[in-house]
């Protein structure tokens, strides 16, 4: 439970710095937040941790508040033991370790501490909105399909800031096997 705590700490040094908040912020009001949210896990996942199966097309809709809950158990190792059963094809939910992103990657740490202060700051309204997460299982398509095809690719329009600020686009993340079990 203690992996990734002295990276954060570091972290929380700078958090200023990055212009997330201040630090008496995130450790007072922000952290005493995100406590309360993981607090509430049996309640906001009354019917426990989806799990989108790998090799299964599936889709699970939850809200922002719901996202927030299981990312702030996830920072203080509430979450439920993957060997606990319920989950993937093996029985088992995914492990989610967050002590590993804190460890290895200092940028997605400071991702993960301006998303931790938006979802304590937020208004309920952007909070009961609904995001969706799918995943799609196809046949792999073969080398051969590829070079029939005589289409030209679409442009792309890339746009930088956070995704929460994206509206009517497609936003798709892909996640290590390490992170989050093989989610991508």
């Amino acid at each position: 439970a203690t992996e990734g705590m002295i990276p954060l700490a570091h972290a929380l040094a700078e958090v200023e710095e990055r212009g997330i908040c201040t630090v008496q912020e995130f450790c007072g009001p922000v952290a005493a937040r995100l406590a309360h949210l993981a607090r509430y896990l049996p309640w906001y996942m009354s019917e426990g941790l989806p799990v989108l199966v790998q090799g299964e097309t599936n889709e699970v809709f939850l809200t922002r508040r719901q996202c927030a809950v299981i990312m702030a158990a996830a920072l203080f190792a509430a979450l439920p033991d993957p060997d606990g059963g319920g989950g993937d094809a093996t029985g088992q939910l995914p492990e989610f370790d967050l002590g590993v992103l804190l460890d290895t990657d200092r940028e997605k740490t400071f991702c993960l501490l301006s998303y931790f202060h938006r979802v304590c700051t937020a208004r309920d309204d952007f909070l009961d909105q609904v995001v969706s997460f799918g995943r799609r299982s196809v046949e792999p398509l073969t080398h051969d399909f590829w070079m029939q095809v005589d289409l030209p690719l679409q442009q792309a329009l890339v746009v930088e800031g956070p995704i929460e600020d994206g509206a009517g686009g497609l936003q798709a993340l892909t996640a290590s096997e390490r992170l989050l079990g093989g989610a991508a």
